[in-house]
Parts: structure tokens; sequence; C-alpha cells
């Protein structure tokens, strides 16, 4: 079975896992002559290889849209990529992703390599020409390299996510603190047993426990008691780490 690990050399090839995909044909069809002919006809686009994936990613997208996987007697497009294509739900939007990107750069398009396009993966319309047309500026050249677009779609994504935070923030009402380890608003009503608020939050994971109590302290005063409290679970979590691991190895 192909896996989901791709590599491309030119941006009008066929992704090596597109070209392994497995050609799943028996499958019975059903509905209408219209909307059979039209699954069969992206089918086949994400089958060839001369196509592209870019190609491939707007076929998908057209499947999923038209919900023409039903006409593969399935019941979800994440079924359909497994029994159809042999490929995952995540990988199939993926493709569509390209797809996408490819639509909004034009003629750029047709001379990226699959890899430089996975930092853009995550940005919407305006955002992505945006940052494409910022890394061409600032590389001083025709096709930006991977390390220049993931530094600054790596940025622009953080810009936007603490530009919701301060928008949260904004909204806060009088008796709530905005806590950025959960994203959200807290009321100060939830958190009458912070220490107890705090460890269900972190489930076990005592680096979000750290990053909570230290988020959380900004606006709450813990107790000694609390912060004793704290660190016992901390070594809870600890040994309980400690005890499976050497279940697992045998000791």
């Amino acid at each position: 079975m192909p896996n989901d690990n791709t590599s491309m050399s030119h941006g009008t090839e066929i992704a090596p896992r597109i070209a392994g995909l497995s050609n799943n044909i028996d499958m019975p069809l059903s509905g209408t002559e219209q909307k059979k002919q039209r699954l069969l006809n992206y089918e086949k686009q994400v089958e060839e290889g001369a196509i592209g994936y870019f190609a491939a990613g707007y076929a998908l997208e057209e499947i999923q849209k038209q919900q023409l996987y039903k006409c593969r007697n399935c019941k979800s497009f994440a079924e359909y990529c497994k029994r159809r294509f042999d490929i995952s739900r995540s990988y199939g939007y993926r493709l569509i992703a390209y797809s996408r990107v490819h639509k909004l750069l034009g003629e750029d398009s047709k001379k990226i390599p699959e890899r430089l396009l996975r930092p853009l993966n995550g940005l919407e319309g305006e955002d992505i020409e945006k940052v494409w047309t910022k890394a061409k500026r600032e590389s001083h050249a025709e096709i930006p390299s991977f390390e220049k677009l993931k530094e600054l779609a790596d940025d622009f994504k953080a810009e936007q996510k603490q530009k919701r935070q301060n928008e949260k923030k904004a909204k806060c009402k009088e008796n709530e603190f905005f806590s950025s380890v959960l994203n959200r608003n807290v009321k100060q009503e939830e958190v009458q047993n912070p220490v107890a608020f705090i460890m269900e939050k972190a489930n076990g994971n005592i680096d979000k426990l750290a990053r909570l109590y230290k988020d959380f302290s900004a606006h709450i005063e813990f107790s000694e008691e609390q912060r004793q409290t704290l660190k016992a679970q901390v070594k809870e979590w600890q040994n309980k780490i400690l005890e499976d691991f050497s279940a697992e190895i045998g000791l």
C-alpha cells in the first residue's frame, strides 16, 4: 500500500502518492446517468498521471462538493477516498488545498514544486496571495525558497492568531479573563477551584499544566497549599509515566 509521503520536483508532475493509487473500479455505481458520468470523468482526472496533482485536487474537490461519492455507495468523502483510491481523508483534502493554491497563484503555480505549497496550507484566499507575493519580493526571486515561504506563512498565521486572541480579550466581561492556553474567555465562576480546573484541562500533560498555571496565575492568586497540591499532582503523573514506561520495556 502506498503511503502519504510525497515529493515533487516540478509542479506539473503527478505526486508519487497519486501515481500509486489503487484503482478500485469494481466498486458499484448508482445514481443518475449524469451524475455517474461526472464522477467517472473526475475519477479519470485523479488517476491520470499526465494531468498533475493540481487537477487531481480539483477533481476530488468537485466529487466532495457535489457529493458524487454517493454514486459509489459511500456514506462519506473519507470512506470514498479510502475505498476508491486507498488514500486518507486528510491526504485528499491536502490535494484539494493544493488545487486551490494553484488557482490563486496563476502562472507561478506551473513552476511550483509540491513541497513548496505545504506552508500555505491553512491559509485562505487573499491571505495566500499576500504571503506568496511578500515571499517573492523579499527573496528577490521569481519563485521563493521553501524556507522563506514557511517563515512568512508561520509569521502570518501567528499574527492572525494573536489578532483573534486580542479580539476575544476585548470582549471580556467584568468577571472574565482571557486564557491564551485555552484560547477562550474564562468566567470567574468556572474557577472556584482553580487547581482542580487546570488539572482537569491539563489531562495528564505536565507541560500544559505548567502553562496553564502561569496563564491563570496572572489573574488568580494561588495559595502555598494550592501550589503544593499541583506539585504533588505532577509527581503522581511522573510516577505513572515511569510505571507505564517500565512495563512497556519489561522492567
